[in-house]
């Protein structure tokens, strides 16, 4: 049968970074018992307490597997299951979270904390799925809510975070905020559809491409890709080291200089200095 066209292929249906807690006491099982063990697997995200089960993001596959070898451990004196979490039938379709449950957040103070960010928006029961805080000149975060409603309440009013005034929008058509990454260093014999195959792991890949010298006929060695969300994209970021054929790479955030002002206005891209060994 034909291959199906590039961008088209469904995200694992089971999240590679994520388990699932069945038999979980809110009695008995707090977010930091369940912090504490599962912190020695590997380094751990974040921990999210429901009535009966939990779900813990890790910081890497490797960490997943680990914890994935006991199916059945006693956390704080009561066995609890684990095993991989799930996508939701919105993620495997290619449309993690959905963009209008991804909002963006100015105006945040220097040295602001990701659990203050939470808090404050869990005052306003507002349930976010996760919290960056990238900081900046801009003092910029972002939060992906876990439902419309929650980002219709996260929205409304004015925001002070510690002292601070601090706004909160939805992303604009076309505006790609933190869910974009510049990869340099490549091998001159990647391309685009290397790094797609790469990144897929962490997430939905809206876009991948490697840049090309068309007078020279070869590779300028780095490109872009682009995530359905800042969440994979963070993801990404923090598994470095990344070695892509055997070649470490550098990735970091491409930020556009300014957002689009109106629908079709193609966005400025800030252009990072090559690294030293890139083809020009």
């Amino acid at each position: 049968p034909p291959s199906p066209p590039p961008g088209s292929e469904s995200p694992p249906a089971y999240d590679p970074f994520k388990l699932f807690c069945g038999g979980v006491d809110p009695t008995l099982h707090s977010r930091a018992s369940l912090l504490s063990y599962f912190s020695s697997f590997g380094r751990v995200d974040f921990v999210h307490v429901r009535q009966g089960c939990a779900f813990v993001t890790m910081g890497s596959e490797g960490a997943v597997e680990r914890a994935c070898g006991r199916r059945w451990p006693v956390i704080a004196g009561a066995a609890v299951e684990v095993k991989r979490a799930k996508r939701s039938a919105r993620a495997r379709t290619g449309a993690f979270g959905g963009r209008e449950l991804e909002l963006l957040l100015t105006g945040l103070g220097e040295g602001e904390t990701e659990e203050r960010v939470r808090a404050h928006f869990g005052e306003r029961g507002v349930d976010a799925a996760e919290v960056a805080v990238f900081g900046g000149e801009g003092g910029e975060g972002a939060i992906m809510c876990r439902s419309a409603e929650d980002a219709a309440r996260a929205v409304e009013g004015a925001h002070e975070i510690g002292g601070r005034g601090v706004g909160v929008r939805r992303l604009e058509q076309g505006e790609v905020a933190w869910s974009k990454l510049f990869v340099g260093g490549l091998d001159g014999g990647v391309e685009s559809p290397d790094i797609r195959e790469f990144f897929g792991k962490f997430g939905t890949i809206k876009d991948a491409c490697v840049m090309f010298n068309k007078n020279l006929q070869r590779s300028r060695g780095f490109g872009f890709v682009t995530f359905a969300s800042f969440v994979e994209a963070r993801r990404a970021l923090q598994d470095q080291p990344i070695r892509i054929r055997g070649r470490e790479v550098e990735i970091k955030y491409s930020k556009p200089k300014v957002p689009a002002q109106q629908l079709g206005e193609r966005l400025l891209v800030e252009q990072p200095q090559p690294l030293p060994g890139y083809n020009p």
